[in-house]
């Protein structure tokens, strides 16, 4: 199924991981992904033009306690005709630490290779990012240098 007809559904696609609820954003969000995303309300904006583009999908990041949003995590760069995407993700920093973005980024990572067909995924890390090194590597991602890394995933 193409990205783009989920804009047109009347449901996005939420995820539960073991740990954390992926869900659409929503304007009420904006307070909690301050420190999180550098302009919120332009973010905010942005995710449901993404969307109807087809090339990238913005979830919330919330635990299954709340609907609090926690962070974010976004599959970007898709391309369903090469199989591949990007993956990013970020937390509030009081939620580090604690396997929500390993949770997260697996169920969107399993979600792209399901629904999308999705074959290989990349994703781009500061250098510097420890943290976020380890959540990849043990996500089954190899470095391809310094600042880039990738994971074949197995057909669905």
């Amino acid at each position: 199924m193409a990205l783009h007809t989920f804009s047109t559904l009347p449901g996005f696609p939420e995820l539960r991981g073991l740990r954390t609820r992926l869900r659409s954003p929503r304007a009420e969000d904006r307070e909690r992904l301050a420190g999180v995303v550098a302009d919120p309300e332009g973010w905010l904006a942005d995710c449901a033009d993404f969307l109807a583009d087809g090339d990238r999908i913005d979830w919330i990041v919330a635990t299954h306690r709340d609907d609090d949003a926690i962070g974010t995590c976004t599959l970007h760069a898709i391309d369903t005709r090469a199989h591949t995407a990007k993956i990013g993700y970020a937390l509030r920093p009081d939620c580090r630490g604690r396997g929500y973005a390993s949770d997260a980024a697996a169920r969107a990572i399993a979600w792209a290779r399901d629904v999308l067909g999705i074959e290989r995924v990349d994703a781009d890390v500061d250098e510097n990012n420890e943290a976020s090194q380890r959540l990849l590597r043990g996500l089954g991602f190899t470095a391809m240098d310094a600042t880039r890394w990738s994971r074949q995933l197995p057909r669905a």
